[in-house]
Formats: structure tokens, C-alpha cells, sequence
């Protein structure tokens, strides 16, 4: 394509359109930084409309310049969205890693439905650049019922580079089970890897056709305590396990001997301790050892 002409275009002039956004919402401080004290470095790309313009190219960018209160902005102007610049565009974001898991769907969809690329060129465009599996490029289903995900979950998914096989559990989903996680992330921030157990013991319990679980999320206070919640409900035999292992534990632990034993029966093994200090009598401390109940030992290494 020609190079556009460039315009100083009115900052209220452009529409807050995000259609042709792949990019994560990532509004680092060096970056804002920059931009109030430099501007814009890049110039962006706008399509002319008959209201204004839409924007094609650096959307975060200009956001922070329209939080910032700028007035005015030099642009590229198009007539209409072009694949070539829009491919080129994304290549740039791939290679600098701006794009997340969604993003790279949208991609594939808006080089599909938008530009209606031909089916080869979109195939090793999204294997070589955008690095996505086969299985999600040819499936339409799965990638529709993505594109439609909440947007607190959207942006979780892509912050936080979450894998496709994950994302593909989550598109099996319903509707409203999705919307109890994104309810989850709009209440607590959820480390990863409690966010990939979660969505794997939801998934489960929605395949062995199970109510959506009820949680009173302001009860948790944080995500730990929601996936023990969450964890109960998919074990539903640990919580009679669980009750049984701390009575055990509660009738051993005194006159300093203490059971460390794995909280999710995930070992094979635990541990004993006894504590001592130098005015203990050390003949009596043994003692206690010697006189642990054998039978409730057993019942305990019979729970893992």
C-alpha cells in the first residue's frame, strides 16, 4: 500500500472503537512516562469514518494520551482498514511480545471475518507468527465462544499468558459458570497457578454434571481460602477425610508433640516432632514417644 497522509487529528474526534485492538491492556509506567514527556514516537494508523475516526493502530497509547488530556494528535489517516498494515502491525506486536492468548484469537478472527483472508495464508500466518496451535485455528466454535468471554476474564487470561488448554476447558463452559469466575477476579486478585486449579476442578465438576457451585465470594478472603472452597466441592470425600486426619492429629498433638501432615493428603508420608528444650526432662519426652497410640498412628498413614 501507498504511504497515508498524515493529519493532526482532534483527540475527541476519535472514537474509543477497540475492534482492531490485539494488544494486552498494558499501560506501564515508563511508557506513560514517554508519552506525557515525548509523545507519541509511533505515529499511529486512524480510519476515517463519517462521524470521526476509529483507531487502527496503538490503542493503549492513545488512551494514555486521552487520559492525559491531550488535545491533539498526528496521525496516519486511512480510507478504510488494510490486511497488509494490519498483518504487519500484529508481526510487530508478536515480536515484542505485547500480545496475549486472546489476542492472538482475535487476530485470527478479525483476519477471518473482517478481511476474509484466504484459509492459507491465515493458517501459516497464525502458526508462524502467532505461534498458535492447529486444533484452534480450524475450530470456529471454540474460537466464537472465546471471543465472547467476560472482559475481567479476558483480561486475566491475556496479563497473565494463560495456556490454550486451559482457555479451551473454560470454552466448554457455560455461560453463566464463566461468569462466577470472572466474579472471582473482579473480587480477588487469583495467582496463576490457583487460577489454572480452579478452572481445572470447575471444569471437572461441571463434566460430571454438577450444579454451578455456590460461593459467597466476600466470605473468602483470599484466593487460597476459595480454592480450598472450590477444592471441597470437587472432592467432596475430603472434607469427611479432612475431619477425621485433624481429630487424629488433635488427640496426638500435646506435651509438645506436633503432626506435620500434608494438607491436601498429597504425600505419602508425614512427620512426628517433639519438641524439646534443655530443661526438659528428657527421659519423660521420650516416653511420650514410646507411648504414641500405634492405632492411630496407622489410621492416619491409612488416609494418605
Amino acid at each position: 500500500m501507498n504511504t497515508p497522509q498524515t493529519a493532526v487529528v482532534k483527540i475527541t474526534a476519535i472514537s474509543s472503537n477497540n475492534y482492531f485492538k490485539v494488544s494486552r491492556k498494558n499501560y506501564p509506567d515508563n511508557l506513560i512516562y514517554s508519552l506525557k514527556h515525548s509523545g507519541m514516537l509511533e505515529i499511529p494508523f486512524l480510519i476515517k469514518t463519517d462521524s470521526g475516526y476509529d483507531i487502527f493502530t496503538c490503542h493503549n497509547r492513545i488512551q494514555i494520551l486521552r487520559d492525559s488530556g491531550m488535545e491533539e494528535l498526528t496521525c496516519f489517516i486511512l480510507g478504510k482498514a488494510d490486511v497488509e498494515l494490519f498483518m504487519k502491525h500484529v508481526s510487530l506486536k508478536a515480536y515484542r511480545n505485547e500480545l496475549g492468548p486472546y489476542g492472538k484469537l482475535k487476530v485470527l478472527s478479525v483476519l477471518n471475518t473482517y478481511f476474509k483472508t484466504d484459509q492459507q495464508t491465515v493458517k501459516n500466518y497464525c502458526i508462524k507468527v502467532l505461534k498458535l496451535p492447529l486444533d484452534v485455528i480450524e475450530n470456529g466454535v471454540y474460537l466464537s465462544k472465546i471471543l465472547s468471554f467476560p472482559a475481567s476474564l479476558i483480561d486475566y487470561l491475556d496479563e497473565k499468558d494463560i495456556s490454550f488448554k486451559t482457555i479451551k476447558d473454560l470454552s466448554r463452559m457455560p455461560d453463566d459458570w464463566l461468569s462466577l469466575i470472572n466474579n472471582w477476579l473482579n473480587s480477588l486478585p487469583v495467582r496463576v497457578n490457583i487460577f489454572r486449579m480452579l478452572c481445572d476442578y470447575l471444569f471437572d465438576i461441571y463434566r460430571r454434571g454438577d450444579n454451578i457451585p455456590i460461593l459467597e465470594i466476600s466470605s473468602y478472603s483470599d484466593d487460597k481460602a476459595l480454592y480450598d472452597a472450590v477444592f471441597r466441592i470437587r472432592h467432596p470425600e475430603f472434607s469427611m477425610l479432612k475431619s477425621r486426619s485433624e481429630s487424629i492429629i488433635n488427640d496426638l498433638s500435646r506435651g509438645g508433640i506436633s503432626v506435620d501432615f500434608p494438607e491436601y493428603f498429597e504425600r505419602k508420608n508425614f512427620t512426628i516432632k517433639l519438641d524439646i528444650d534443655k530443661r526438659s526432662d528428657c527421659e519423660l519426652q521420650l516416653k511420650k514417644i514410646i507411648d504414641i497410640d500405634a492405632e492411630k498412628i496407622k489410621d492416619l498413614i491409612s488416609l494418605l
